[in-house]
């Protein structure tokens, strides 16, 4: 039992280290950016990033998910599928990172915080029974699968929160129209045409 002591004593601190984890995920969200030239400066998105983009190209809105081939101060270039598409600042609404896949996510969050939880657990209970015999072996490894349980669940939680979808660029709420009106008064036929930014 003595040997059992000396191996369950350390859990609490690697518990701690784990909530410490999950607390401190999160405070580097940051909000959307307003320009292109913030997004390039930042080194915020990147070629061969996933990201669907709303954008109002041939003047109807839409919406096209695509991998990042280019971006620069006034424009950025996706690969569609089979295709390119090339849009200004100008174009752009919203750009939005997409999330992690569940595999590639949570599945690795998951593998590598078991992988670290079991780590930590045998080298406690290497450090433990290294003078001891008996039951030793067998008590650490029981604590060695729980330490991977406890580490999977904590890296399951941590790569869950992270990978959801990221809004990276929000194009400014400026008024922006082009107006066509008819004119008509007394003796006065015309066209008005107004630019509103």
């Amino acid at each position: 039992m003595q040997i059992l002591s000396r191996i369950v004593r350390p859990r609490k601190s690697v518990l701690l280290t784990f909530l410490l984890a999950l607390s401190f995920h999160g405070a580097g969200a940051q909000s959307p950016v307003s320009s292109f030239e913030i997004l390039v400066s930042e080194e915020t998105l990147g070629p061969g990033e996933r990201v669907v983009v709303t954008h109002t190209a041939a003047g109807v809105p839409r919406e096209d998910r695509g991998d990042v081939l280019d971006l620069s101060e006034d424009r950025i270039v996706l690969q569609i599928d089979e295709r390119q598409l090339e849009l200004s600042e100008f174009e752009v609404r919203t750009i939005v990172r997409e999330g992690d896949s569940i595999w590639d996510g949570t599945g690795n969050g998951a593998l590598i915080g078991g992988g670290i939880g079991a780590l930590v657990y045998a080298l406690t209970a290497a450090t433990a029974c290294s003078n001891e015999g008996g039951p030793c072996p067998k008590v650490a490894l029981g604590l060695v699968g729980i330490g991977a349980s406890l580490g999977a669940l904590a890296g399951l939680a941590v790569d869950a929160n992270s990978k959801d979808r990221q809004t990276l660029y929000q194009a400014p709420t400026a008024t922006r129209a082009f107006v066509i009106a008819p004119f008509h008064a007394p003796g006065r036929t015309g066209v008005f045409v107004g630019l509103r930014f």
